[in-house]
């Protein structure tokens, strides 16, 4: 794994100390505190977690979800009882990046893995909603970490 290195913004205390330079830390220190306390506080608006009313329960029921971060993986739900690994596979392979399908027919869903997150993101905006059977529209989301 490669070595992230992180430097220390101000000198520590022992630092400051073995230098002479204690006092100017402090100082600078008491400057920061008083500009912080200086500056107004501003709240953040309460966002609701439910869809406005003008939009259309279908667009709402294939918005993502705050919490889904993108990620190589893709979990496809809504897909019919016949669908096979083998047809999944034509509709993903035509994006880039695609690597495999695993379809659990049991539960009707699959995960569909890309080399990396953005070629993800491609095949979920091409995808979402695509019309496998005359009753089942593909809902694609970020599969979880």
């Amino acid at each position: 794994k490669p070595m992230h290195i992180q430097y220390a913004r101000t000198k520590s205390y022992v630092v400051a100390k073995e230098d002479g330079t204690l006092e100017d830390v402090k100082a600078a220190q008491q400057k920061r505190n008083a500009e912080e306390k200086a500056k107004p506080k501003v709240k953040k608006a309460k966002t609701t977690q439910e869809a406005p009313a003008e939009v259309p329960a279908a667009a709402a029921a294939a918005a993502q979800p705050a919490a889904a971060l993108p990620n190589k993986i893709l979990f496809v739900e809504n897909l019919p009882e016949a669908a096979e690994r083998d047809t999944l596979t034509v509709l993903f392979q035509q994006y880039p990046g695609f690597k495999e399908v695993r379809l659990i027919a049991a539960k009707r869903v699959a995960f569909v893995e890309f080399e990396n997150e953005y070629q993800s993101i491609g095949a979920l905006e091409g995808l979402q909603g695509f019309k496998v059977a005359d009753d089942h529209h593909l809902k694609i989301t970020f599969a979880k970490r």
